[in-house]
């Protein structure tokens, strides 16, 4: 009975082998419909390069295979593969692009200016159904910065990319230096100047070395006053500041130099504009300096060192009238040293000492004198 059962499995073994093997369907190519039954791939094939590998549809595969696949100049760079699934939309078209709210027309290369240091760019892909990304840089800096668009098709082969130059330019429109005729002035939304010329030469010069200044009404003065307008545009071209200047002309400017000073409370005295000595006591080792100018059109340039040494101390200062006449001051300063005080205090006390002791005699001689007259009257 075994071998008789051995016998069966052998035959069968050889008899059906071959029939399941011509029972197999044959798969072919699904371009070609002469074949009858077919049965299409999973996974699209791709033109044999001399590599084995099978790419699958991945957005970084794509990316790497952009250096050897075509690339549109029109619509920046585009990847596509043969046998798509073209029940999938390849429409990898940028919309709309809008950077600070403001629409770019759309190219491979595009062009914006911005001045805000964190601008909104907004980019919206043609199809609903394809991916966008927008690399840009993690800070904007002055000059050009690069935006790079890709946008991803449905089907995941087609992929574009635009580049967005963005230039971020300044918004200041504000002043570092001022001057008029020459002559430096502080800077201030309103400023005060007086002048006998029918016309004023004006210097500006910006924080930003990008921003353009112009000026109105500084020609053709009239007497009185005039209202001159410092005007300075940012980099932007949008952002702009106004200076005033309120210029009073007359006909002749004061030149007076006169000058009251007081230090720490003592008036100095001045002589051909050199000052007197002015003694400080040793415990005192700051100074404090005023000043009341006799034209209030006048100016004063006083600098000094609050902090004084013991000895001799120079301070010099200059006074320009409103013509423009200067005088040059010289403080005279002496700070006592320990010795100095205790020797004035001695001088002192020996000075006290001889006038009370000449004091002493003298009036004991009036008192003598007095009574020796007294006596006389009696006799």
């Amino acid at each position: 009975m075994k071998d008789i059962g051995f016998k069966m499995m052998t035959f069968l073994m050889i008899f059906l082998v071959p029939i399941s093997v011509l029972a197999d369907p044959i798969t072919t190519d699904p371009t070609n419909p002469s074949t009858g039954d077919t049965t299409i791939p999973s996974t699209p094939e791709v033109p044999s390069t001399g590599d084995n590998t099978n790419p699958t549809p991945d957005i970084s595969d794509n990316n790497n295979q952009s250096n050897s696949q075509n690339n549109s100049d029109n619509a920046g760079d585009v990847i596509y593969q043969q046998n798509q699934n073209t029940s999938r939309s390849t429409n990898a078209n940028l919309g709309s692009l809008k950077v600070d709210g403001v629409d770019i027309a759309i190219n491979n290369e595009m062009y914006a200016t911005t001045g805000n240091e964190n601008p909104s760019i907004v980019a919206i892909p043609s199809s609903d159904k394809a991916s966008i990304k927008i690399d840009k840089p993690e800070k904007f800096v002055y000059g050009d910065n690069i935006v790079t668009i890709t946008i991803t098709a449905e089907n995941f082969y087609v992929v574009k990319t635009y580049t967005l130059h963005l230039k971020l330019v300044s918004t200041d429109a504000t002043l570092k230096n001022l001057k008029i005729d020459g002559k430096k002035v502080k800077i201030s939304d309103k400023t005060e100047y007086r002048t006998d010329k029918k016309k004023i030469s004006i210097e500006a010069v910006t924080n930003n070395k990008n921003a353009t200044v112009s000026f109105e009404n500084a020609d053709n003065l009239k007497l009185g006053k005039n209202k001159v307008i410092v005007r300075v545009t940012a980099e932007d071209g949008v952002t702009v500041k106004e200076y005033i200047i309120n210029v009073t002309r007359v006909k002749h400017l004061i030149g007076d130099v006169g000058v009251t000073v007081t230090v720490n409370g003592e008036k100095a005295d001045f002589k051909d504009y050199k000052s007197k000595i002015i003694y400080i006591d040793n415990e005192v080792n700051k100074l404090n300096i005023k000043y009341k100018l006799s034209d209030k059109y006048a100016e004063i340039d006083l600098k000094y060192d609050k902090k004084i040494e013991v000895g001799d101390k120079e301070i010099t200062f200059t006074v320009t009238a409103e013509n423009g006449k200067k005088q040059e001051y010289v403080l005279n300063i002496h700070r006592f040293s320990i010795f100095e005080e205790i020797l004035a205090s001695g001088i002192g006390v020996c000075i006290m000492g001889a006038v009370a002791v000449l004091i002493f005699f003298i009036a004991k001689k009036i008192i003598k004198e007095k009574k020796h007259r007294i006596y006389k009257v009696k006799l």
